[in-house]
């Protein structure tokens, strides 16, 4: 097959996604290798009474903190927010975010309930953070991605019925392709897709071809998002 390694990498892409892609780019060697999580060799700081401020108690500050303080330093670390962790933060029922405007956000989730508002995941080659929930005793959970048996309701949708994600899903990919080929399709479950009227009756050629892979992804999300919306 002729072409370039960019060419293959968009295919492989269209085949299998953006994880896909990742570790084909990492089995070509066209990303960095993960740094090895290595204990560190410090040199005692307690004898010389070295002090260390560190700026940012975020997860660098907090575990260049840690590390330190371990070895004998002395370490202060400086947060200009009223909570550690920089983008690191989980919501809780309370929990207040003040705005620059003025305005202020509580979170009102039921007792027990919470969001990891940044980062959501911690993937399986990042060994350090990972070695760390080891150390500190941090209870970790599996985070399922998508659920294609999860239930979608829009009470102005569907006649108020929830419907699985793998239906929804699969109605909006068959409507989308009728529509291509000029078929007036059946109404999508909420009427989200429509049949569109005259020479605009097609959808967009470039949609489809070599690209159909990777658009048909893309227009799943746009009708679920519509599906999803709260009825006003």
């Amino acid at each position: 097959m002729s072409g370039t390694r960019r060419d293959f990498l968009r295919r492989v892409a269209q085949a299998g996604g953006y994880r896909a892609t990742y570790l084909t780019m990492q089995a070509m060697g066209l990303l960095g290798t993960a740094a090895a999580a290595e204990p560190l060799a410090l040199e005692p700081g307690t004898p010389h009474g070295t002090k260390v401020v560190i700026l940012g108690a975020g997860m660098a500050g907090l575990s260049a903190a840690y590390e330190l303080c371990k070895a004998g330093y002395d370490c202060v670390v400086l947060e200009a927010r009223d909570r550690v962790g920089g983008r690191n933060w989980t919501l809780r029922p309370g929990t207040r975010l003040d705005m620059t405007d003025g305005s202020r956000q509580i979170c009102d989730f039921d007792e027990g309930l919470y969001w990891n508002a940044g980062p959501a995941r911690l993937p399986s080659h990042h060994h350090a953070i990972l070695g760390y929930c080891r150390e500190l005793g941090i209870a970790l959970e599996v985070e399922v991605n998508t659920n294609r048996g999860a239930l979608l309701h829009n009470p102005a949708a569907n006649g108020g019925q929830p419907i699985e994600l793998r239906q929804a899903i699969n109605d909006a990919r068959g409507n989308f392709r009728a529509a291509r080929q000029g078929d007036q399709p059946r109404r999508a479950r909420g009427g989200i897709v429509r049949a569109r009227q005259g020479a605009d009756a097609r959808l967009p050629a470039a949609l489809w071809g070599p690209v159909a892979g990777s658009a048909l992804p893309r227009l799943d999300a746009l009708w679920l998002q519509n599906f999803a919306r709260p009825s006003r």
